[in-house]
């Protein structure tokens, strides 16, 4: 019988759990059976709704943890666990910690200790952002740390907030002050090369909102005066490049892929529709309607959009009938909260949306009616990071992860193919709640490809 198992980023100051089934409690027996750990995830969903016999393995610095602030978990091709803490990374075998920390006068050691993201590429190298927006490359066979700011592929100056890696396996560096390029051009692991992109050679603007790549493998960039299309040569490092509405300087806040065409959010509260095969551009003028720039979408599988902004607003756009709905925040309505953030869907076609507002908005596009579930908390620790977060959306359902010091609980209303409503609650006193929305049938195929995204 094959156990499952769940890593669990609590976020707190109390290191992370495992979940694991009362009859499976020893820790796992290797990387190789780690490599199952994540699949895990959707199974381990349903014992939390099906079974009472599941314990909470709490790992801290008493079992070799460096710190106890966890802040992100990434699992590489081999299936070690990393997770970046703000005292170190440690890499996990499911029996001891291998730590990196700050060597003083190493080179190539971490140039600090608190570490803010963690991810792998291609080559099998894993990435590590610092607090303080420094990259890291960790060759885990060699144990050595490659310190972009020490070596200077970092221009002087700048600092990292987020990446993008494409199919080919490039990567790309979203820094404060324009883009930065990482690719292997002569396939060879150690012969990388870095290209910086900013306003003086290419980009419109230095304010970058979003890197996306498209189903045809081309890559958008978003800033904050103007969009840039680059499209490579297949096994070659040359692009070309066309940038759009730059002379407007039109902020490009988001974007998403939804059928043949590409949808583009922009701050001056118009939706711009491309269409690849046409090369052009549609505009959906709703800037007397909107109080706010459009700030987030996703679609669902009906191809229903749905559209959110800073201030609250929410549009429902269905393509096929060439329809849009109207939502305007109110204090006293459904929806009362500013800023939404991220929008997620199920597998219902409904849609989950994250805003400024303790809690999370589910939204149903039939009954075009929102429900807000509360964390009914009346404090809670605000620990300098986004309010919540969600680690993982599978197929029936999300993982969410909502600052909060108090017991949570909330019920879909769904129902099990036995007719069972599935209501998940999970009790602890730590600092950060995994809340899970379930609402999935039994007999649903679930398993597949299960991304992992830090929380």
């Amino acid at each position: 019988m094959t156990n499952w198992y769940i890593w669990v980023n609590f976020f707190s100051f109390s290191g992370f759990f495992t979940l694991l089934p009362e009859s499976s409690r020893s820790k796992i027996g290797g990387a190789g059976t780690m490599k199952y750990g994540f699949l895990g995830f959707l199974l381990g969903c349903s014992l939390l709704a099906y079974t009472n016999d599941i314990l909470f393995e709490h790992l801290t610095t008493n079992d070799g943890l460096s710190n106890n602030l966890v802040r992100a978990i990434a699992q590489d091709q081999e299936g070690y666990l990393w997770f970046a803490t703000s005292g170190g990374l440690n890499r996990y075998d499911g029996h001891s910690f291998d730590i990196y920390k700050t060597i003083e006068g190493d080179p190539y050691s971490l140039s600090e200790s608190r570490l803010s993201n963690i991810f792998q590429d291609q080559k099998g190298f894993i990435w590590v952002r610092s607090s303080l927006g420094n990259m890291h490359r960790i060759d885990p066979s060699q144990h050595r740390v490659l310190n972009f700011q020490e070596q200077g592929f970092l221009p002087q100056g700048t600092h990292v907030l987020d990446q993008h890696i494409t199919k080919r396996g490039d990567i790309w560096l979203i820094l404060n002050t324009g883009l930065l390029q990482v690719s292997y051009p002569n396939g060879k692991d150690n012969d990388f090369e870095t290209r910086y992109f900013d306003h003086r050679n290419l980009l419109p603007d230095n304010t970058i909102h979003f890197v996306y790549e498209d189903r045809r493998n081309i890559l958008w960039v978003g800033t904050d005066k103007g969009l840039v299309r680059f499209e490579f040569s297949k096994d070659h490092p040359e692009f070309s490049s066309q940038t759009f509405f730059a002379s407007e300087e039109v902020p490009f806040l988001c974007v998403g892929e939804f059928g043949e065409f590409l949808y583009f959010g922009t701050g001056t509260k118009k939706l711009l529709v491309y269409e690849p095969q046409d090369k052009t551009f549609l505009t959906l003028d709703w800037s007397s309607k909107l109080r706010g720039n459009i700030s987030s979408m996703e679609s669902n599988d009906q191809q229903a959009i749905l559209l959110g902004t800073a201030m609250g607003d929410v549009v429902l756009y269905e393509p096929a009938q060439e329809k849009h709905t109207y939502f305007q925040r109110s204090d006293n309505g459904q929806l009362d909260a500013r800023l939404i953030s991220n929008i997620y869907s199920d597998s219902y076609g409904t849609f989950w949306l994250i805003t400024e507002k303790r809690g999370i908005y589910h939204f149903d596009p039939h009954e075009k009616a929102f429900r807000y579930y509360d964390l009914n908390a009346s404090n809670r620790i605000f620990l300098g990071e986004p309010d919540k977060q969600i680690v993982l959306r599978t197929a029936t359902g999300i993982y969410g992860s909502v600052s909060t010091g108090a017991d949570c609980s909330f019920s879909t209303g769904k129902q099990t193919s036995s007719g069972n409503t599935i209501t998940t609650r999970i009790t602890a006193a730590v600092y950060l709640l995994i809340l899970f929305y379930h609402c999935t049938r039994i007999d649903r195929k679930i398993f597949g490809s299960v991304p992992l995204m830090a929380g």
